[in-house]
């Protein structure tokens, strides 16, 4: 999952119409499919819905300045804006972002009984926020592959790793 999250981020290959999230969200199906059947659709459905959402504002971990731009999921932390560093935001927001991808498939094993599975997706999904803020702390680059060059497109990957430890967790559990 660590390459198709980078995908999603403008890794190679770079995929039309949004594929990329697509494919991301893929496992979800394959974790859900023994335990959910069919319903396993809705809840990738809903993970794609969560990528998708964005979450660009948010990923620089108020290292740059900036104008604020609206994500879709700022209407549910807005209120948090004034008790916060920038720092603070940011971290809340792409934390949200994570879990607005795996909040459907945790809620479908929840449903059928697998409650432990979808702990562990929730928790991979809030891990986006911490991948983001190691990723602004890595201290050279330079040992990087090509396509790693800055914090966010390590981000990237380390979100991506995440998820796919989560699912895999999950799968363990099941």
């Amino acid at each position: 999952m660590a390459w198709t999250s980078r995908m999603c981020g403008g890794g190679w290959p770079k995929l039309p119409w949004g594929l990329d999230q697509w494919a991301h969200c893929l496992p979800y199906i394959a974790l859900l499919w023994p335990v959910c059947g069919w319903w396993s659709i809705p809840a990738y459905l809903g993970a794609v819905l969560g990528k998708r959402t964005g979450h660009g504002a948010w990923m620089d971990m108020a290292t740059s300045p900036k104008t604020w731009a609206r994500e879709k999921l700022d209407v549910m932390i807005e209120w948090a804006r004034p008790h916060l560093t920038p720092y603070g935001y940011d971290l809340l927001g792409i934390s949200l972002s994570g879990l607005a991808i795996t909040i459907a498939p945790a809620l479908a094993c929840v449903a059928f009984g697998q409650g432990d599975a979808g702990i562990a997706l929730i928790v991979s999904g809030l891990m986006k926020g911490l991948a983001y803020s190691k990723a602004f702390e890595w201290p050279d680059y330079r040992e990087m592959p090509d396509d790693v060059n800055e914090p966010t497109e390590l981000g990237e990957l380390l979100t991506g790793l995440f998820a796919g430890i989560g699912v895999f967790v999950a799968w363990l559990l099941i």
